[in-house]
């Protein structure tokens, strides 16, 4: 080659030339392998390990760190890390942070767009996060359900549990020794009276078969409406009157006291009751606020809808037609992209056509009957 050739400095930029035979590309470098064994021998940790150990350390902070931030966590973030560890348990666990959950609580219960229910006072903080906030896991079981809380049960359960954790009231009865005949269970044990009527008021004492919830029959292949109480409670109902029954011998004291007791539990179930009715207020009023939402957002796609068409030139009394609201592509709650607009453009412009097309003949028919009446 040339001494005076680009490649060895002579000659202009512009005649670079350089042969095949004197391009070297460089190998591509090996991607090194870790050694793991060496890093053990050195006394490296892995990233994962350096991290996992940085993590575990958040629970040595002082408590006063932690609860500051646990406060600014919402209920459900805090069940779960409640679940995390061990450490992260025995510290949210503990009597001593019931404020914490308080706290979280109170400041979801604040929110009034959520319509979160207050805890009722009798009801530990995290099994009263776990039914609100913890769907859609069974209660009973931690399995998904689609099932809703059962606010005087105060469980939410799936099919398996509720068959073996709930009971029939007409079954119940029959299981009671030492029982106040003249006493209607329902009125002593929380049971589940389903839903109320519209203004959350219950019409009537009585075991109407509107007020009753969906309970697995022994096939498991269909549901029967059932008034239903907690087999738990049930359990410790008839262990209170076996005791009594075992304290005072004597007929008649022992009915005045197993009436003493049966009167307890109902001033204990008013409570509970109305407890109950408000839950179930907030639930429907959410469901409100939601349909509301839903309304809203498919209003706005009609309305984005509607002025796209505009400006491609159609006029408004085609446009803002009924039959264009109510038509599959536009009263969807989806925001209106420019993806969605170019895929069902063609289709609104061919839709808004017809009721044009429509419209005229309609005007022109009209026109007819004015110049030519019958």
């Amino acid at each position: 080659m040339d001494s005076s050739s680009p490649a060895h400095g002579g000659g202009s930029d512009s005649a670079i030339s350089l042969d095949a035979a004197e391009i070297v590309v460089a190998p591509r470098p090996v991607k090194k392998t870790r050694n793991f064994r060496k890093d053990a021998a050195e006394g490296k940790q892995p990233a994962r390990e350096k991290r996992k150990k940085s993590l575990s350390l958040l629970p040595t902070l002082p408590l006063d760190v932690l609860y500051e931030i646990f406060a600014h966590l919402d209920p459900r973030d805090l069940l779960r890390l409640a679940r995390t560890t061990k450490s992260f348990r025995r510290v949210l666990m503990a009597r001593s942070s019931g404020f914490v959950w308080r706290e979280v609580l109170d400041a979801a219960v604040s929110v009034k767009e959520d319509c979160y229910p207050p805890r009722p006072d009798d009801m530990p903080e995290p099994e009263w996060t776990a039914l609100v906030f913890d769907k859609p896991w069974c209660t009973g079981c931690g399995g998904r359900t689609s099932s809703r809380p059962r606010w005087m049960l105060r469980v939410r359960l799936c099919t398996e549990c509720m068959a073996e954790k709930l009971l029939p009231v007409c079954v119940a009865m029959t299981q009671i020794p030492h029982m106040d005949p003249d006493v209607d269970l329902i009125d002593v044990l929380p049971c589940e009276r389903g839903v109320f009527t519209s203004t959350f008021i219950v019409q009537t004492q009585s075991l109407i078969a509107s007020h009753t919830v969906n309970y697995p029959s022994s096939d498991r292949e269909k549901k029967t409406r059932k008034i239903v109480l907690r087999v738990d409670d049930l359990e410790v109902y008839k262990e209170g009157l076996k005791n009594l029954r075992e304290q005072y011998p004597d007929d008649t004291v022992f009915a005045e006291q197993r009436k003493l007791f049966d009167e307890s539990l109902m001033a204990a179930s008013e409570p509970r009751l109305e407890h109950a009715e408000s839950c179930l207020y907030l639930e429907e009023l959410k469901g409100e606020m939601r349909g509301n939402d839903n309304y809203y957002a498919k209003a706005d796609r009609h309305d984005d809808i509607k002025g796209r068409l505009l400006d491609l030139g159609y006029d408004r009394r085609d446009v803002e037609h009924e039959e264009l609201r109510k038509h599959r592509y536009v009263w969807k709650s989806y925001p209106l992209s420019e993806r969605i607009w170019e895929k069902i453009e063609p289709v609104m412009k061919e839709f808004v056509e017809r009721i044009r097309e429509r419209r005229i003949n309609e005007e022109v028919s009209q026109g007819s009957e004015e110049v030519f009446p019958s």
